[in-house]
């Protein structure tokens, strides 16, 4: 389409553009080659512009919608056009633009960013519609002149949509116009009084590609425009219009690419400089997110994501260390118990308040950074509609999203940080820290915008930091979005901090409106202030006053010292605190403290008015504690409602070991082994975890009326009780079933009241049980709670008033059984301390085993009978002397309990044997035969003690045990195998005794053991395998006992072993090859057993060997020459085997030999020279000159046994 301009005053019509100007009549461009396809532009919405004008090709200056455009006529002309939210003024003065100039015009083109872009239409009456996208501004000259040095020409250019086209025809002229001062063309004849039409055929073209990049380029024809820096074009100095300029320019989305074409003329230059007017992408690393995705570019993507992931953990520890009151350091002085009062002080000082209010509103009106990116994060949220298919949509919703997270989580961590602070200097270092935070995502990008983490990160940086924002993301009215953004915020956070100021200032919430008092030390003489506190109406810098409820012994008050930061209880009705101790009227102050509720002073040391420190407790506010106000804890008086761990239960007046009242019990029991009675003394509702039970059990309840319990089967007077029909195995219902036979009186004498003897238990001197037993409560228990190893007797009494003329009335008689645990335990697993009857004896004495014994020692004590079998069983007597044992040394308490316990069993084991008393009632350490390290048994030497029995099982409780001498005693049974405990000892020593039965496999975790003597026993069975585990074995000495089977190949694993002693048993098999690894063997002693086979020649290894005795054996094979090789062997028998063949020359090296007997075998073949010269001295003579020969002669059946 060709536009020229109607210079006619009439209405657009034909081919032509119309151009309003804002005045009364529009600006026409007529095409001269056409008469349709009209183009309107209207660009003030209600008005046409006037011009007077020339016909023309192209405009002076128009304006958009919204927008004014001025063009005038004066001594410079000027060229301008204007679009969205711009302002055009275009003026012509002296210096025209025209293709005849001779003068070089250096031309200055810059593209300024502008933001508030509004979309505009091209409309026609063909409804043919273009959109206008950018505007750009044309400066022309340096320093504001032109290269004539006249004023810097301007002209602000629309980009029109990807490939439109405007074509000027051959008409199209540049003018200017003098007349009006409106310049209607872009064309001048160098005339300073009127703007005037010219043609010219000369045309300017230019290629010219706009790119995002920020790199400054210079260039000649064809060129990349940059669109953030200054760009430096060479072109033409004179633009010469052709009469059939075409102009293209192509915008793309995301470079915002631009190709004009130009024709230049000649070679004068024209610099242009561009930009792109549009918001950019902000400078954070949330825009990183926004552009790159994780598959794509994963390295862009894990760099912004990991800020966003450093930000949210700093802000979810610091809510974290706020709301959490296990990690919080926030002191604890709110008694609310809801959410809130977890982390928020009950109050805060006015000037703390101050800064809370001034805070919240900075916060909101300077729109701290965390407000700022929740404002953004809904402004660049992506409008799905407008959205291209190039738009990274589902990045931008992620960055969004990120983005509006981290700022909601900021903004409330800052409002828990700014409610829950208590002092000023915190409350700004906080809004530091959340600032910095939230400014983790800026800062991020400048590190990479630096070039920290490369190039290619720097120049992505640079790249987004130009970057114009996609279509999808701009939006209007930002002040608007932004006030309605941070206006509820702020709304929402003020809403918040006056929400928390109204509890703290509340009379009702957040604070404590009562508490109770206890002073315990009696010598200190504060009981009579004992009792509940509650606030009254009274504030005293900001905290509350508290004065003693109305049955308090003592009128007085609790209030806060502001001067010396103290709370302080004085007597009477002052209201002057830091008067009292003046006025003689203090009784104690807490340590000093600035919180503001009473609550956090509970914990902490309170002095009375002479600075001792006192032991009182406080008991905090809950619902039950109004109704306790009129008791009192500690009054010998169980009040159900106090029974709790709160209060101590009741300072202990709920049971007898604790109750120290002088009414301690009396009357608390209305129902007894499972009869409801009239009174009974006692304690049925002892709940202390401290006290332990003991049952009860009334088993059987006799009239004393029976005849088998009779003293007497005669009255007073001589009569007889019963008929002679009846005796003394008869029972009172068989008597009375025969009342035929019966005389009045002796009806009476049966049918009488039986009297109600008095059950009464006292423990530790304190009265436990006190009632009257009834027939009803027969097979019933009843458990009492006593202290822990508490020393009890039970007493029934019998003894009756005589009322009738046959004596004394009869009474009941009460056979009963003690019981360890609660009425439930003993139904499942009953400990029977003593039974009884009352008839035979009237008092029952026993003590209670503690609890810690049974659990100390649950795997050596047999339950049942630890109570009755003290005289039979040695760990019963055992626990008994300790229990009676008054020194610390047998106290629960004491670490080494359990090794006092077993040498106790190991004494009384065998007591009636011992030589001496070697145990007592001093500490273990000191007792004959001990010696201890730390505290603990290492060595214990019993040896030679006449000990007769068998050892107990207990022996391996001294786990810290070193060496153990149980030697040359008459010690019988097995070797318990509970030793494996002992895993220190180094020293075994048990020989000479009569054990029997096997040895115990659990010796292979005696690791440390380094010597074992257990010869000259019984024992019996096989040398257990697991020995190979005692590593550090340098001694075994086994013989002379009945030990079968075979040496276990297993032995070859000592190797640390020194000296083997297993002769004189019944070993059976071969000699293990194996043996040839313990190469520290000096002595190998396996005479008289059943050994079989051919002794290995792996014997050759143990070149440490002195001494081997293998005689008395049955042997077999010859004499492996391989013994030639135990050069430090002195002692060798090998007679009376079956050893065959000839004797070894090796022989004759074992220079060492002192001793050899080789007879009662069956070797052949002459002695070796080697050996004859062995022992040719008297030094080395084999054996005493009246012995037998080295070789005799004798036949296999007269071998020596």
């Amino acid at each position: 389409m060709s536009l020229t301009q109607d210079n006619s005053k009439s209405e657009c019509g034909g081919d032509s553009i119309c151009i309003s100007n804002g005045e009364s009549s529009p600006v026409n461009i007529a095409a001269s080659d056409h008469s349709s396809d009209n183009i309107d532009i209207d660009n003030d919405d209600d008005k046409n512009n006037n011009n007077n004008s020339k016909s023309i090709g192209v405009p002076v200056a128009y304006a958009s919608d919204d927008f004014n455009s001025i063009g005038r006529s004066d001594n410079n002309n000027w060229v301008a056009f204007a679009s969205d939210d711009f302002n055009s003024i275009g003026r012509c003065d002296s210096n025209s633009i025209n293709e005849s100039s001779d003068n070089d015009v250096s031309s200055s083109l810059t593209a300024e960013k502008r933001t508030g872009e509004k979309e505009k239409k091209i409309s026609s009456t063909s409804d043919t519609n273009v959109e206008i996208v950018h505007a750009f501004s044309i400066v022309l000259g340096e320093d504001g002149k032109n290269g004539n040095g006249n004023e810097k020409k301007v002209a602000a250019l629309p980009v029109l949509p990807n490939n439109e086209n405007i074509a000027f025809n051959s008409n199209t002229m540049i003018s200017d116009n003098a007349n009006n001062g409106n310049c209607s063309s872009i064309s001048s004849d160098g005339n300073d009084d009127a703007c005037t039409s010219r043609n010219d055929n000369r045309s300017i073209k230019d290629n010219t590609n706009y790119n995002n990049n920020s790199d400054q380029s210079n260039f000649d024809t064809t060129n990349n425009y940059k669109n953030n820096n200054v760009n430096d074009i060479i072109s033409s100095n004179n633009i010469n219009v052709n009469s059939n300029m075409n102009v293209n320019t192509n915008i793309r989305n995301s470079n915002q690419n631009m190709s004009d074409d130009i024709y230049p003329s000649n070679n004068n230059d024209v610099i242009v400089d561009t930009k792109i007017i549009t918001d950019p992408y902000p400078s954070d690393t949330y825009s990183i997110l926004a552009l790159h995705g994780p598959i794509e570019n994963p390295a862009y993507f894990s760099f912004g994501l990991m800020v966003y992931l450093f930000q949210i953990s700093f802000l979810l520890l610091m809510v974290l260390s706020v709301v959490h009151r296990r990690w919080s350091s926030i002191g604890d002085d709110n008694p609310g118990a809801d959410i809130l009062a977890q982390f928020i002080p009950a109050n805060v000082s006015p000037l703390v308040r101050a800064t809370q209010i001034m805070a919240t509103l900075a916060y909101t009106i300077f729109a701290d950074s965390t407000i700022r990116d929740v404002a953004v994060g809904v402004e660049l949220f992506p409008r799905i509609k407008k959205a291209t298919p190039d738009d990274r949509v589902g990045c931008m919703v992620f960055s969004s999203m990120l983005r509006l997270s981290q700022g909601i989580l900021a903004i409330i961590v800052t409002l828990f940080l700014i409610v829950s602070t208590s002092n000023v200097i915190d409350i700004i270092l906080n809004f530091t820290a959340i600032n910095y935070i939230s400014a983790l995502d800026d800062i991020g990008f400048e590190v990479i915008k630096w070039g920290k983490y490369g190039t290619k990160f720097k120049d992505e940086a640079e790249r987004i930091e130009k970057l114009p924002l996609p279509k999808c993301i701009s939006r209007n009215h930002k002040v608007l979005r932004y006030w309605s953004t941070f206006i509820p915020i702020g709304v929402i956070l003020m809403a918040c901090l006056c929400s928390v100021i109204f509890l703290q200032e509340s009379n009702e919430f957040w604070v404590t409106k009562i508490y109770r008092v206890q002073f315990q030390d009696k010598e200190q003489g504060l009981q009579m202030y004992n009792g509940c506190y509650e606030k009254n109406e009274d504030v005293i810098g900001g905290r509350k006053v508290y004065e003693g409820h109305i049955n308090n012994s003592e009128s007085a008050h609790f209030e806060y010292c502001t001067d010396e930061r103290q709370w302080i209880l004085f007597k009477g009705s002052a209201t002057n605190a830091c008067g009292a101790r003046e006025n003689n009227t203090e009784v104690a102050r807490s340590s000093r403290t600035d919180t503001f509720d009473v609550l956090t002073m509970f914990e902490k040391t309170w002095y009375s008015s002479s600075n001792t420190p006192l032991d009182v407790y406080f008991i905090e506010d809950n619902d039950k504690l109004h109704a306790t106000c009129p008791s009192f804890i500690d009054d010998g008086k169980c009040d159900l409602v106090l029974n709790a761990f709160d209060y101590q239960y009741d300072g202990g007046d709920c049971c007898a070991a604790t109750c120290s009242g002088s009414s301690c019990g009396n009357g608390l029991f209305k129902n007894a082994f499972g009869t409801n009675i009239t009174m009974g003394d006692g304690f049925p509702n002892c709940t202390d975890p401290n006290m332990v039970p003991i049952t009860i059990r009334l088993d059987n309840i006799f009239s004393s009326a029976e005849p088998q319990y009779a003293e007497t089967n005669e009255f007073p007077d001589g009569e007889s009780k019963f008929p002679d029909v009846f005796d003394n195995t008869s029972t009172i219902v068989e008597i009375l079933a025969n009342r035929s036979l019966l005389l009045p009186y002796q009806i009476d004498y049966f049918t009488s009241e039986t009297i109600k003897p008095l059950l009464f238990i006292d423990c530790d001197g304190s009265n436990v049980l006190s009632i009257y037993v009834d027939k009803s409560m027969e097979k019933q228990t009843e458990t009492i709670m006593v202290s822990d190893g508490a020393v009890c007797n039970m007493t029934i009494r019998n003894s009756t008033s005589s009322s009738h003329f046959f004596g004394k009335d009869p009474i009941w008689y009460v056979q009963y059984t003690i019981l360890h645990e609660d009425k439930q335990s003993v139904e499942s697993n009953s400990v029977v301390i003593s039974q009884s009857f009352s008839a035979e004896d009237k008092y029952s004495y026993f003590k209670r085993i503690p609890n810690c014994y049974l659990d100390k020692l649950s795997d050596y004590i047999d339950k049942s009978t630890v109570y009755t079998a003290v005289g039979s069983d040695p760990s019963a007597k055992a626990i008994d002397w300790l229990m009676n044992d008054e020194s610390e040394n047998s106290s629960c308490e004491n670490s080494f309990l359990s090794e006092r316990y077993a040498l106790a069993v190991i004494y009384y084991t065998n007591s009636n044997h011992s030589n001496s008393s070697w145990i007592s009632k001093t500490r273990q350490c000191v007792w004959p035969s001990i010696t201890c390290e730390n505290e603990a048994v290492v060595n214990l030497n019993l040896g030679s003690n006449n000990l007769a029995a068998s050892i107990p099982s207990e022996i391996g409780l001294l786990t810290s045990l070193h060496t153990l001498h149980l030697y040359n005693n008459q010690l019988n049974g097995s070797i318990p195998s509970e030793i494996q405990h002992m895993t220190s000892l180094r020293l075994l020593n048990m020989n000479n005794n009569q054990l029997n039965d096997s040895i115990p496999s659990q010796i292979g975790l005696m690791t440390s053991l380094a010597e074992i003597y257990l010869e000259d026993n019984e024992l019996a069975g096989p040398i257990p395998s697991e020995i190979q585990n005692m590593t550090s074995l340098k001694i075994l000495v086994l013989y002379n006992n009945q030990l079968d089977g075979s040496i276990p190949s297993e032995i070859g694993l000592l190797t640390s072993i020194v000296k083997i002693k297993l002769h004189e048993n019944m070993l059976i098999g071969t000699i293990p090859s194996d043996i040839g690894l313990m190469t520290l063997l000096t002595e190998l002693r396996l005479r008289n057993n059943e050994l079989t086979g051919p002794i290995p020649a792996q014997i050759g290894n143990l070149t440490a060997l002195n001494h081997l005795n293998l005689k008395f054996n049955k042997l077999t094979g010859p004499i492996p020459s391989e013994i030639g090789r135990l050069t430090s062997l002195k002692i060798l028998y090998l007679e009376s085997n079956e050893l065959t063949g000839p004797i070894p020359s090796e022989i004759g090296r074992l220079t060492s030999l002192k001793t050899l007997y080789l007879y009662g075998n069956y070797l052949t073949g002459a002695i070796p020279s080697e050996v004859q010269a062995l022992f040719a001295s008297t030094e080395n003579s084999v054996m005493p000159s009246d012995g037998p020969s080295l070789l005799p002669s004798f036949s296999p059946t007269d071998r020596p046994k």
